[in-house]
């Protein structure tokens, strides 16, 4: 059953707009009558049946709540020093699938490439069509660029646990942390990795430096890894 986001509903109609309601009415071509999933908010499920279709707009109705939560009871954070061409892209559709609750695209001392808003814009896209297809409670936020310094001051106070996965580490591995249901954020690098520099401000703003074994992973599927690793630790993927 296709899945869909709104932000709010009032009673039992929800109106469903923008490309959302051209991909109902152009490419899936659903019919009135039939059942669909709507996400309300962050996180409230429903399952509804479409009632009408308008030029910009399809009405739905609310049928009844799906008291099952599809999310990880973990929240797992990836943030990564941008890679070159797409391959963040791939980074934000398959870890959205996993369970992955948030991106933070990172400027490094080793980043060469530049981010226009139009590429958040479209990051934010793909969060929210893997979310629709992979039946996700919430849409992950893609934030915007911060620079490497600035994340680990702003954000390096509000996980639980923090870890920065490093090519040189090679006493400490993930394999060795318990993992709970808690706040998690992974900071991975690009194809260039990390300075000295970074990863002791990292160290001294509690992050914990992790490998990942002998062999180097690219930069598009360490966080795949990672993230399934961290999430299979927790109990979430069996």
């Amino acid at each position: 059953m296709h899945q869909f986001f709104v932000p709010s509903k009032k009673g039992d109609i929800v109106s469903i707009t923008g490309e959302d309601a051209h991909h109902i009415i152009r490419v899936l071509r659903l019919k009135k009558g039939e059942e669909i999933f709507v996400v309300v908010g962050r996180g409230e499920r429903f399952k509804a049946e479409i009632q009408e279709f308008k030029p910009s707009k399809v009405i739905v109705r609310i049928k009844e709540k799906i008291k099952v939560s599809f999310e990880p009871r973990l929240s797992l954070s990836i943030a990564q020093s941008l890679p070159k061409g797409r391959k963040f892209e791939d980074v934000i559709k398959t870890c959205t699938e996993l369970g992955v609750v948030e991106f933070f695209p990172i400027i490094s001392e080793r980043t060469i490439v530049k981010v226009r808003k139009e590429k958040i814009n479209r990051w934010r896209r793909i969060a929210k069509e893997e979310a629709m297809v992979s039946k996700r409670d919430v849409i992950p936020e893609v934030h915007d660029v911060l620079d490497f310094y600035e994340f680990i001051k702003k954000w390096g106070t509000k996980y639980e646990k923090k870890f920065l996965f490093w090519e040189l580490e090679k006493e400490k591995f993930l394999k060795d942390i318990k993992i709970k249901n808690e706040k998690i954020v992974a900071l991975i690098g690009n194809e260039g990795g990390w300075s000295k520099k970074e990863i002791d401000m990292a160290r001294e703003y509690g992050f914990t430096t992790l490998g990942l074994g002998n062999r180097i992973l690219r930069a598009e599927v360490a966080p795949v890894v990672i993230s399934s690793l961290i999430l299979f630790k927790s109990g979430d993927l069996g």
